[in-house]
């Protein structure tokens, strides 16, 4: 299935919007589009990505021997771990998670759960249930409004009760329906939905494009896309700033990582490098397996190692965090269904709710719950054996 594409800038207000849909190029335009250089080729020849490039060179980290990073990964405070458990149905019971009658991904804590899904959904609705504790809630709407977010959430009237799952004695407790909107969207009839494609939600989540306050049809950029990178092996915080672009984001995160000069390079690097390297970047920079974005943040990916789809890749907004798990709220163009073609940009009212976690250990072995594990796993088609994920947020306009 043909669902994700990369993002083509979509620019100011003060003329109609493009349709969004078509402004994020899917898997089907690209596929259709002729052959054409390198996006790190056009950087490479633009003032801007020169720009670009003296920026995040003057912010890589000077390179240390690997007993000084593992020192300084024994220095560094302690994470703690919550991870997702599946609760099946017929493990459900009264006062303990039943009541959607379908299988659950419970935060270890009990404090979120959604229904378990391997991989995304297909044109329907089933998956926008999400439930947390109050403060959880409050915590999200808080995190959302200092981001600038089109989105709210708030607590509804629906009810599910459970324990901790796998904890002896946890007590019960109650977690709320999150009840989650569109404001920008509200403004013409339509706050169920969300923008169809993948770039176009997370823009609006991370307050980038919003409507315009005089006219609901019109967006204009209100915030800057920005790369985030921090690792368990480096906590000095290294932010690339790439105005609306999230493409060019992705990209940078796979170039800081593999210490390359330009996009061609870092691919071939990052796609032929020992497991245990990608690791140890991984671990260093916050990338892959550790990326962990905050709520008002959000999960990129782009396609590598073997496989996949050329120019694949995928946004995930993080809306709700409890621990290390975090719920997602996505669209992407491969929800057709109900797709409707607005001033404004392509929508969608087929959105949905997943969870990820880290990398849950077990005696027989290791199970990866993160958004990169998940991905290997279950959509290998469209991003190959070795995608790469990093986290992105945002700041108000530089310019």
């Amino acid at each position: 299935m043909q669902r994700h594409g990369m993002e083509v800038p979509v620019r100011d207000g003060g003329r109609p919007a493009p349709v969004m849909a078509s402004a994020a190029a899917s898997a089907e335009q690209v596929a259709a589009m002729p052959q054409r250089p390198g996006l790190a080729d056009d950087l490479a020849r633009s003032p801007r990505g020169l720009a670009q490039g003296a920026l995040v060179a003057s912010l890589q980290a000077s390179p240390r021997s690997l007993a000084q990073r593992r020192q300084v990964a024994t220095i560094g405070p302690a994470r703690v771990l919550q991870r997702y458990t599946v609760v099946e149905a017929g493990q459900q019971k009264p006062n303990y998670w039943q009541g959607l009658g379908a299988a659950l991904r419970v935060a270890d804590d009990g404090k979120m759960a959604v229904k378990h899904i391997d991989g995304t959904p297909k044109d329907t609705p089933d998956y926008q249930h999400f439930y947390a504790t109050a403060d959880i809630i409050q915590g999200s709407q808080q995190a959302l409004t200092a981001t600038g977010s089109a989105f709210t959430i708030a607590q509804g009237g629906g009810t599910l009760i459970g324990s901790a799952p796998g904890a002896k004695n946890a007590p019960s407790l109650t977690l709320y329906q999150a009840v989650t909107a569109n404001q920008d969207l509200a403004r013409i009839g339509k706050g169920s939905h969300t923008f169809n494609a993948c770039s176009a939600n997370l823009h609006n989540f991370l307050g980038v494009l919003r409507s315009m306050p005089g006219n609901a049809d019109l967006l204009e950029r209100r915030r800057d896309v920005v790369l985030k990178l921090e690792g368990s092996l480096d906590h000095a915080q290294k932010s690339v700033v790439t105005g609306e672009q999230l493409d060019v984001a992705m990209i940078e995160a796979r170039r800081i990582a593999t210490g390359s000069e330009g996009n061609g390079e870092a691919r071939d690097r990052y796609n032929t490098m020992k497991e245990s390297m990608r690791k140890q970047i991984s671990a260093q920079y916050g990338i892959d397996e550790s990326a962990l974005p905050e709520v008002g943040q959000g999960f990129g990916i782009i396609r590598g190692g073997k496989g996949g789809r050329e120019g694949m890749g995928h946004f995930a907004p993080v809306v709700a965090v409890s621990g290390q798990d975090r719920v997602t709220l996505e669209n992407d163009v491969g929800q057709t269904e109900g797709r409707e073609k607005q001033p404004v940009g392509q929508i969608n009212p087929n959105w949905y709710f997943r969870m990820f976690g880290p990398v849950k250990k077990h005696w027989y072995g290791n199970e990866d719950q993160t958004f990169w594990g998940e991905a290997k796993k279950h959509e290998k088609a469209d991003y190959g054996d070795r995608p790469l994920v990093a986290t992105l947020g945002s700041q108000p306009r530089e310019d």
